[in-house]
Protein backbone atom coordinates (compact mmCIF):
# COMPACT_ATOMS: atom_id res chain seq x y z
CA UNK A 1 0.00 0.00 0.00
CA UNK A 2 2.91 2.35 0.68
CA UNK A 3 4.45 1.63 -2.70
CA UNK A 4 1.06 2.17 -4.37
CA UNK A 5 0.66 5.58 -2.73
CA UNK A 6 1.32 8.87 -4.47
CA UNK A 7 4.74 9.19 -2.77
CA UNK A 8 7.41 10.78 -4.94
CA UNK A 9 11.17 10.33 -4.89
CA UNK A 10 11.31 13.57 -2.89
CA UNK A 11 8.92 12.04 -0.35
CA UNK A 12 11.38 9.17 -0.03
CA UNK A 13 14.09 11.79 0.56
CA UNK A 14 15.90 10.42 -2.49
CA UNK A 15 15.94 6.88 -1.04
CA UNK A 16 13.60 5.13 -3.46
CA UNK A 17 11.87 2.16 -1.87
CA UNK A 18 12.88 2.96 1.71
CA UNK A 19 9.41 2.82 3.20
CA UNK A 20 10.64 3.61 6.70
CA UNK A 21 11.75 7.12 5.66
CA UNK A 22 8.07 7.90 5.03
CA UNK A 23 7.58 7.77 8.81
CA UNK A 24 9.25 11.18 8.98
CA UNK A 25 8.79 12.63 5.50
CA UNK A 26 5.16 11.60 4.85
CA UNK A 27 3.57 10.32 8.07
CA UNK A 28 0.19 11.12 6.50
CA UNK A 29 0.69 8.34 3.94
CA UNK A 30 1.69 5.83 6.62
CA UNK A 31 -1.25 6.86 8.79
CA UNK A 32 -3.64 6.42 5.83
CA UNK A 33 -2.43 2.83 5.40
CA UNK A 34 -3.05 2.12 9.11
CA UNK A 35 -6.49 3.68 8.93
CA UNK A 36 -7.31 1.63 5.84
CA UNK A 37 -6.69 -1.57 7.78
CA UNK A 38 -8.60 -0.36 10.82
CA UNK A 39 -11.56 0.66 8.66
CA UNK A 40 -11.70 -2.80 7.09
CA UNK A 41 -14.30 -4.88 8.86
CA UNK A 42 -12.71 -7.27 11.32
CA UNK A 43 -9.21 -5.80 11.53
CA UNK A 44 -8.23 -4.76 15.04
CA UNK A 45 -4.48 -4.46 14.73
CA UNK A 46 -1.93 -2.42 12.82
CA UNK A 47 1.81 -2.97 12.78
CA UNK A 48 4.43 -0.30 12.64
CA UNK A 49 6.11 0.69 9.39
CA UNK A 50 9.46 -0.42 10.81
CA UNK A 51 10.12 -3.81 9.24
CA UNK A 52 13.19 -2.42 7.46
CA UNK A 53 14.34 -0.16 10.31
CA UNK A 54 17.43 -2.25 10.88
CA UNK A 55 21.16 -2.09 10.26
CA UNK A 56 21.13 -4.05 7.02
CA UNK A 57 18.25 -2.33 5.28
CA UNK A 58 18.93 1.23 6.37
CA UNK A 59 22.65 0.67 5.91
CA UNK A 60 22.05 0.05 2.20
CA UNK A 61 20.52 3.53 2.01
CA UNK A 62 23.23 5.13 4.17
CA UNK A 63 20.65 5.69 6.90
CA UNK A 64 21.80 3.32 9.64
CA UNK A 65 22.28 6.29 11.97
CA UNK A 66 18.51 6.91 11.85
CA UNK A 67 17.29 3.53 13.15
CA UNK A 68 15.96 4.91 16.45
CA UNK A 69 14.39 7.99 14.83
CA UNK A 70 12.55 6.04 12.13
CA UNK A 71 11.46 3.34 14.60
CA UNK A 72 10.11 5.90 17.03
CA UNK A 73 8.24 7.77 14.30
CA UNK A 74 6.74 4.53 12.97
CA UNK A 75 5.61 3.47 16.44
CA UNK A 76 4.09 6.88 17.12
CA UNK A 77 2.07 6.83 13.88
CA UNK A 78 0.74 3.31 14.53
CA UNK A 79 -0.06 4.15 18.15
CA UNK A 80 -1.96 7.31 17.16
CA UNK A 81 -3.96 5.45 14.52
CA UNK A 82 -4.84 2.66 16.96
CA UNK A 83 -5.75 5.19 19.65
CA UNK A 84 -8.31 6.71 17.29
CA UNK A 85 -9.94 3.29 16.99
CA UNK A 86 -9.38 2.11 20.57
CA UNK A 87 -13.10 2.20 21.37
CA UNK A 88 -13.46 -0.57 18.79
CA UNK A 89 -10.63 -2.62 20.28
CA UNK A 90 -7.82 -1.51 17.96
CA UNK A 91 -4.25 -2.22 19.00
CA UNK A 92 -0.84 -1.34 17.63
CA UNK A 93 1.98 -3.84 17.34
CA UNK A 94 5.51 -3.55 16.09
CA UNK A 95 7.59 -5.02 13.34
CA UNK A 96 10.79 -5.72 15.20
CA UNK A 97 13.96 -4.28 13.68
CA UNK A 98 15.51 -7.62 12.75
CA UNK A 99 18.12 -7.65 10.06
CA UNK A 100 20.93 -9.36 8.28
CA UNK A 101 24.40 -8.20 7.42
CA UNK A 102 24.39 -5.14 5.17
CA UNK A 103 24.79 -6.36 1.59
CA UNK A 104 26.62 -3.21 0.50
CA UNK A 105 29.45 -3.85 2.98
CA UNK A 106 31.73 -6.79 2.04
CA UNK A 107 33.10 -6.97 5.59
CA UNK A 108 31.28 -9.16 8.11
CA UNK A 109 29.14 -7.22 10.56
CA UNK A 110 30.24 -7.52 14.15
CA UNK A 111 27.75 -8.96 16.61
CA UNK A 112 28.13 -5.85 18.79
CA UNK A 113 27.06 -3.65 15.86
CA UNK A 114 23.97 -5.76 15.22
CA UNK A 115 23.15 -5.79 18.94
CA UNK A 116 23.56 -2.04 19.23
CA UNK A 117 21.42 -1.42 16.15
CA UNK A 118 18.71 -3.73 17.47
CA UNK A 119 18.74 -1.89 20.81
CA UNK A 120 18.38 1.44 19.01
CA UNK A 121 15.40 0.15 17.06
CA UNK A 122 13.76 -1.32 20.14
CA UNK A 123 14.33 1.91 22.09
CA UNK A 124 12.72 3.87 19.26
CA UNK A 125 9.68 1.57 19.21
CA UNK A 126 9.29 1.93 22.97
CA UNK A 127 9.67 5.72 22.82
CA UNK A 128 7.03 5.96 20.10
CA UNK A 129 4.35 4.31 22.20
CA UNK A 130 3.45 1.12 24.00
CA UNK A 131 4.01 -1.68 21.51
CA UNK A 132 3.74 -5.42 21.48
CA UNK A 133 6.80 -7.38 20.47
CA UNK A 134 6.46 -9.23 17.18
CA UNK A 135 8.50 -12.08 18.63
CA UNK A 136 5.32 -13.51 20.14
CA UNK A 137 1.79 -13.37 18.78
CA UNK A 138 -0.43 -10.55 20.00
CA UNK A 139 -3.63 -12.33 21.01
CA UNK A 140 -5.63 -9.11 20.98
CA UNK A 141 -5.17 -8.61 17.24
CA UNK A 142 -7.37 -10.26 14.68
CA UNK A 143 -8.16 -10.13 11.01
CA UNK A 144 -11.24 -11.16 9.13
CA UNK A 145 -11.65 -14.83 8.36
CA UNK A 146 -12.47 -15.85 4.81
CA UNK A 147 -15.97 -17.19 4.24
CA UNK A 148 -16.22 -20.96 4.56
CA UNK A 149 -16.74 -21.16 0.79
CA UNK A 150 -13.44 -19.37 0.08
CA UNK A 151 -10.22 -21.32 -0.49
CA UNK A 152 -8.67 -21.89 2.91
CA UNK A 153 -12.00 -21.04 4.61
CA UNK A 154 -13.29 -22.93 7.61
Amino acid sequence: MLQASDATLDDFDGHEGCNEILNVTRPDIVRTVHEGYLEAKGWTCVTTNTFGANLSNLGEYGLSGRIAELSEAGARIAREAADQWSSQGARAGCSAPWGREPAADPRPTRFADLRDAYQLGAAGLISGGPMRSSSRPARTCSRPRPPSSAPGGR
